[in-house]
């Protein structure tokens, strides 16, 4: 193996300056084939990497984005959602010249107020908070001075990138009305997001604007996972009280199970029940029949959450920035015209 070479002995035998050598090997900046090919084939020859410990100390940065997730609402090793919002956040940062740093926000440190080493050690130029976290969680965050984005959730106090739960649950709403629903229940875990807040205002919203009876419109916000939501799907099936038309999901997992629960108990998807998810992921299309839902265009969602700390990274004091990204209804053939509107309509 050949011995270690310096920045500058590379640079003098590419016959460049070592800014064009830095550039080059860190994709910045628009450079010919030729001079590209030199100094990659030489950076090759020698083994050379560059030293992101130096560089940081000479720029004051390290390129690096620390990305914090809370797994009670955020678990991105299996969510669909969150695999392909970690696609489009890795993405745009690798073309920007900058890595990751993945961490996760546990119970015991929130009990014990305790930051992320990295943040502590000051080893990341910007911090991504990514999905649902509790309030307690963002405040201990905050307190360490460093560009901020909340990603698929919202605080006044930092960028924040998200969907727009109210006024897309709400179009989801108006679509049901159309077909004829007047009774709608809503399913959302009890933990505490935004997010889930926010889809459910929207139901609430479009209970009153599109002619929905009140009085058999009811939240189920009683469980903490899929199993649990099954089970309440269960009581609410076999309880005397007349079932709703309709049910919502908080997204697209939720959705899936509990039109499983309800087919398993021999009822009929859409004819007896509609059922609409929201995020549009990809069990969406793979459920039978197709779940209705809202389409969320995840990637992009991921990357606009890495333009947004890039860009706060350059201009700290910028004025603060909240983007909410509209999610449009896609009707499938988990939800149809409801029985009563239907008889209704032979009757005519």
């Amino acid at each position: 193996m050949s011995s270690k070479i310096s920045i500058k002995q590379l640079a003098k035998e590419c016959g460049c300056s070592t800014a064009t050598v830095s550039n080059v090997l860190n994709s910045k900046g628009f450079f010919g084939s030729k001079i590209k090919d030199k100094v990659l084939k030489a950076a090759r020859r020698y083994n050379y990497a560059p030293n992101p410990s130096a560089r940081g100390l000479r720029c004051g940065k390290t390129e690096l984005v620390g990305v914090i997730f809370y797994k009670p609402n955020a678990d991105i090793f299996i969510s669909e959602f969150y695999l392909s919002l970690m696609r489009g956040l890795q993405r745009k940062l690798s073309e920007c010249g900058y890595d990751m740093i993945l961490s996760e926000y546990t119970d015991s440190m929130l009990e014990d107020c305790i930051q992320p080493s990295f943040l502590i050690k000051g080893k990341a130029d910007g911090l991504v908070i990514f999905g649902g976290f509790p309030k307690r969680a963002v405040e201990i965050l905050a307190s360490v001075k460093i560009p901020t984005v909340m990603l698929d959730t919202f605080s006044e106090n930092c960028d924040s990138i998200t969907t727009d739960g109210a006024r897309s649950t709400e179009a989801m709403m108006s679509e049901l009305a159309a077909l004829g629903h007047k009774s709608a229940h809503y399913f959302a875990y009890i933990t505490e997001d935004y997010n889930t807040d926010s889809r459910i205002s929207g139901f609430l919203s479009g209970i009153a604007k599109y002619g929905f009876d009140r009085r058999r419109c009811i939240l189920h916000r009683n469980f903490k996972t899929n199993d649990g939501a099954c089970a309440e799907l269960e009581r609410m099936l076999r309880s005397r009280k007349k079932p709703p038309s309709a049910i919502l999901a908080s997204n697209d997992s939720l959705a899936h199970s509990l039109l499983e629960k309800a087919k398993s108990m021999n009822i009929s998807i859409p004819s007896e029940l509609s059922i609409a998810g929201f995020d549009d992921t990809a069990i969406a299309t793979r459920c039978n029949p197709p779940l209705s839902t809202l389409h969320t265009d995840i990637e992009k969602l991921g990357e606009m959450g890495a333009q947004s700390i890039l860009r706060r990274i350059k201009n700290p004091s910028a004025k603060i920035e909240h983007t909410f990204l509209f999610s449009e209804p896609i009707m499938r053939g988990s939800v149809s015209v409801p029985k009563t509107a239907a008889k209704k309509k032979k009757k005519k």
